[in-house]
Parts: C-alpha cells; structure tokens; sequence
C-alpha cells in the first residue's frame, strides 16, 4: 500500500504530528517511486525524502532536512535577492521576488530540486547560509558548485526597509562552448563574488524598490547591475513597472552573463463592474534591449518583446458561478489568443479553455464532480488532431485519502500514457 499525507506537516495543529507521503507514478519512459516522511514536534520539524527512479538522471535519491527555530538544513532554495540574481532579467513587473526577505528557504515538495544547504540565523535579520549545487547530468562527474553567502535585513525607518547581502560562488571551469557564436562571454570559473544592497519605501498600498549589485571574481572585472521597481494603484487599477540593466561581464549566481543589457517590464490589473458583475483585466508588457553581437541578424534575433492583454469577467447566476478568460499575447513570433470558460455550481464545475497558435489549435476540457466522500475528475485534450484523455478518481477518508490518476491516455510514447496511484494517512 502507499502512504501518505494529505497536509503538510507544518500545518498540524498541534506538535508530534506524522506525515508521510508517498507517489508511485508508472510511465512509457519509466517508474518512480518516491516517499516523504515527516514529522513536527514542539523543537521543530524533521523531514526525510527517499525516492527511485531507475533510469532517470537521479535513479537514487535520499535527502533529509531539519528545521529548528532560526536553522535549516537539507533541500533549500533561494529567496529574494539570491532568487533575483540566479535570473537578474528575468522577472516581471509583478514578481513577487523584490519584496521577499533573502534567505533560503526549505523545500518541502516530495520531488526536491537540486540544492542541498544549511543556514543559520543567530539575530532577528541576519541569516549566514551555504549551499552545493550539483552540476547537470550532462556534465558528467564534475565537482557541484558550492556557494557561501550573508544577508542583513532591518528597517530603520516604518516605511523604510533595507537588505545588504553578499555571496561567493566557487566551482570547476565549465567545458567550452561548441557554439561558433556566443551572444555573452563564457565563465572562465573559479571564484566568483556577487554584493549587493536593496532598499525599499512603502507608502499606503504603493511601494518603490531597487537595488544595486556588483560581481567580480580572480579572473573576472568588476560589473554592476540594477534594477528599479515601482507598485502604485491608479483610477484604473494596480500599476506596476520594473527596469534592470546589466554590465557586459555582470555574473548572475550561477556564472552565466545574461543575453541582453536590459529589460523592462510593465503591467496594470484590475477589476470593475457592479456585483455579482465583475470584470478582471490585465495588460502586461515586456521587453529586453540585446547585447551587441558580431553577427548582425544574430544581435536582432535575441530581442524579446512581449505584449499580453487579458480580460476575465465573473458572473454569478444564482447557485451558478460563470466565470472565464480572454487574452491575446503578441511577440514578434505572432499573436496567440486564447479563450477559457468555466461554470461552478454545486457538485462540481466544468472548464473549456482554446489556445490558438501557428503549430496548430488546442481545446481542453475539464470536469469535476464531488460527493462527498468521493470526487472525480475528467479531463480531455484535442491538439494536432489527436485526442488525450485524464481520469482521477479520490476517496477521503477519516485521515487522508486515496487517489488514483491516469494522465496521457491516448498519448503515444514517451509522452503518456502515465499512471499515479497515492494513499494518504496522518496521524
């Protein structure tokens, strides 16, 4: 039988409380079996995740971690600064990353990523980190990267609230690209030194962020990078904006240099309409300025502009909820417009979402019924002339639950189909 937990750990009511997952998923490209044991007491929370997965990068997995009061140890990822810089373009106007505190923080899914850290926090603010980031399965048996770094938050203002964080990244020289031409210069490697400071000023329900970083290195020169965040409301809604520029030899914390010098980004949502009418828009906008490149035709390729216009209206019919979506987004690649419509109602609801695009159409349908204690779900996917089924079946009982799901049926090989049986129990 397979065990597991329907809430997390953390979400007991009260100390000593067992959790334990497991997920048994069968596939064309192979079977999985992976378990998360978990248990909370009044010190703190103990979490232990053992997985097989024969044939997949990782065929043996064990990994544990622990959390007690201001330390963490075990799967981890980043948080706030250090999620900024793995990505210094690549977030959008609404991110939620430039208000995040810097940090680590516990990865709690059943399938960790691939960052294994500890981290200490002896003062309110202060947290002293380090984390191993194996290298990809195509490198081989290259040493992982290893990473130490520091973070200090405070406000010393009510509105005001500041961040001062650093990081040393120290890893094996990455084999060279086989590429002709490269739109960024390589990582030479060896070490590598990211600093940095952020600030933020809240006022009512707006706020004004930025930040300003350097990195440098043995074998690399000084280079900055910086980004500026605004959150304002307006007569037609929230309004959000953000700008990051980046010097030729920036380094984001995995060593890459991004592929264009600056990015911006913009959105404004909202609602409006009398109830139960209620109208929901979002308009978005993106856009990166690429670095100079040899290749003239290469330099105009690396440029991302994107355009997303969406508007999602709710209508409330008696015991009927109708509700949907409209949105189109533009890039130089073309317009794809898609349409979704959904219907809530006791005992369940129905979904339709079309997606439109040059590689062809795709209609999705969904449904889902529940009487307690049973619920079942339905799905269907019609893309390329081909028809894909996903069935879901979940009985709850007294302390968890039990659920069998197919998905890809239909799918021919490596993609579906794909079987996962789960059992849950907590104590």
């Amino acid at each position: 039988m397979l065990i597991a937990g329907a809430h997390p750990a953390a979400e007991s009511a009260q100390p000593g409380a067992v959790s334990v997952t497991s997920r048994v998923e069968v596939a064309a490209t192979g079977t999985a079996a992976r378990t998360r044991l978990e248990y909370e007491g009044s010190w703190g929370l103990a979490r232990l995740v053992a997985a097989v997965a024969p044939g997949g990068s990782r065929p043996l997995l064990v990994a544990s971690g622990l959390e007690l009061g201001g330390a963490l140890i075990g799967p981890v990822r980043l948080a706030g600064a250090w999620r900024e810089l793995a990505r210094p373009l690549g977030h959008d106007a609404g991110t939620q990353v430039y208000g995040e505190r810097t940090g680590l923080l516990p990865d709690t899914g059943i399938s960790p990523g691939r960052l294994r850290g500890v981290q200490l926090a002896p003062l309110s603010g202060v947290a002293v980190a380090g984390y191993l980031e194996p290298a990809p399965a195509s490198a081989g048996r290259a040493r992982p990267s290893t990473v130490l770094a520091a973070a200090a938050s405070g406000a010393p203002l009510p509105a005001l609230g500041l961040e001062a964080y650093t990081a040393v990244r120290t890893g094996p020289t990455p084999p060279p690209s086989s590429r002709w031409l490269l739109t960024a210069p390589p990582f030479p490697g060896g070490e590598l030194a990211l600093a940095g400071i952020r600030a933020r000023i809240t006022a009512g329900d707006g706020e004004l962020a930025g930040s300003v970083n350097a990195s440098l290195g043995p074998r690399l020169p000084p280079a900055f990078h910086v980004r500026l965040s605004a959150r304002s409301p307006s007569p037609y809604g929230e309004l959000a904006a953000a700008v990051a520029a980046a010097g030729r030899e920036f380094r984001a914390l995995g060593g890459g240099a991004p592929d264009a010098s600056l990015a911006w980004a913009a959105r404004l949502s909202g609602a409006g309409g009398p109830r139960p009418w209620q109208v929901g828009y979002r308009f978005a906008v993106r856009g990166e300025l690429p670095r100079p490149a040899i290749h003239a035709a290469r330099a105009g390729a690396a440029a991302e502009h994107t355009v997303e216009l969406a508007v999602t209206p709710s209508v409330r019919l008696g015991a009927v909820t109708l509700g949907g979506e409209g949105a189109v987004q533009a890039s130089p690649a073309g317009a794809v417009p898609s349409l979704a419509v959904q219907a809530r109602a006791r005992p369940g609801r129905i979904s339709m979402r079309w997606r439109g695009a040059r590689s062809g159409d795709t209609l999705q349908v969904r449904a889902t019924a529940a009487a307690s204690p049973v619920a079942v779900e339905a799905g269907w996917r019609i893309a390329s002339e081909r028809i894909t089924t996903q069935l879901a079946v979940e009985v709850r009982l007294v302390r968890g639950r039990l659920r069998v799901a197919a998905a890809g049926l239909g799918d021919p090989s490596p993609n579906g189909p794909r079987l996962t049986v789960t059992m849950s129990v907590e104590r």
